[in-house]
C-alpha cells in the first residue's frame, strides 16, 4: 500500500511540475452547481476528458471578447430572472422582459 501511494505521490507531483513548465497553474474556485452541471453537459457533449478545456475556453472567451471597459468593473451575476451586465453587453438587452 504504501509503494502504490508513493509512486501515486511522484506522478502528481511530475504531472504538476510538467504544467508548470508548460506555463500553465492550477486553479481552484467554487460555482453553483447549475453552472457545473452546464459545464458538465458541455464536456459530455464534446467528448472532453475533463472540464479544465471548457472552462479555459469561457475565461479566454469572456476577456477576450468583452465589450471595451467591461473588464474595469465588476459584473453582477445573473439571477436567472434578467440578463447580467455582461449578458446584456455581449447579447443586447432582451427583447421581452423575463418573469
Amino acid at each position: 500500500m504504501k509503494r502504490n501511494t508513493e509512486k501515486i505521490r511522484k506522478d502528481v507531483a511530475a504531472h504538476r511540475a510538467r504544467q508548470l513548465a508548460a506555463g500553465r497553474i492550477a486553479l481552484t474556485t467554487y460555482v453553483p452547481t447549475d453552472l457545473l452541471a452546464q459545464i458538465d453537459k458541455i464536456k459530455e457533449q464534446r467528448g472532453e476528458l475533463g472540464r479544465a478545456p471548457i472552462i479555459e475556453e469561457a475565461l479566454r472567451f469572456y476577456i477576450e471578447k468583452a465589450p471595451e471597459g467591461m473588464n474595469e468593473k465588476p459584473l453582477a451575476v445573473s439571477s436567472g430572472k434578467g440578463f447580467s451586465d455582461f449578458e446584456t453587453a455581449m447579447l443586447g438587452p432582451p427583447e421581452q422582459p423575463l418573469t
